[in-house]
């Protein structure tokens, strides 16, 4: 079942990358919904994982934003700390523009990105480029204030 799992998941890559590329529409709408019955039946942290990066490859290579849209819909409504906590978890070589993908799906935890800029600024003597543009990205609002 896993070898069958991997090669499902390698094949939809191709797949959408050619339907998006030679502009098969038909094909296209297809993928999108074999991606969000998957997002919608999605069981384990594995298979976020997976669903997470083809959403963010469509985004960044495809410039496709309605996959990454309905992934944040979907996942974004539970507290997935684990998800964004494994992409958080090698802040310094995390792909900056992979940025704004997590903050949209930790838009209600803003305690994990607190933890991971400051985790960042103790570990720096100067702000990171991933920090820098953590702090342009993030709504400051959602830090809890001391009254």
């Amino acid at each position: 079942k896993q070898w069958y799992q991997r090669r499902v998941r390698g094949l939809f890559r191709d797949i959408n990358k050619m339907a998006m590329v030679f502009k098969v529409e038909w094909l296209e709408v297809e993928c999108l919904k074999w991606l969000t019955g998957k997002v919608e039946a999605v069981e384990c942290f594995e298979e976020r994982i997976f669903l997470f990066e083809e959403c963010y490859f469509a985004l960044k290579k495809l410039e496709k934003t309605e996959y990454m849209d309905m992934f944040v819909d979907q996942i974004g409504r539970s507290d997935d700390t684990e998800l964004i906590s494994h992409y958080l978890s090698n802040f310094e070589d995390l792909e900056t523009e992979m940025i704004r993908p997590l903050l949209e799906l930790g838009a209600a935890n803003s305690e994990v990105f607190f933890e991971t800029l400051s985790k960042s600024i103790d570990k720096n003597a100067h702000l990171n480029k991933n920090a820098l543009h953590l702090l342009q990205e993030i709504d400051l609002d959602i830090f809890p204030r001391e009254e």
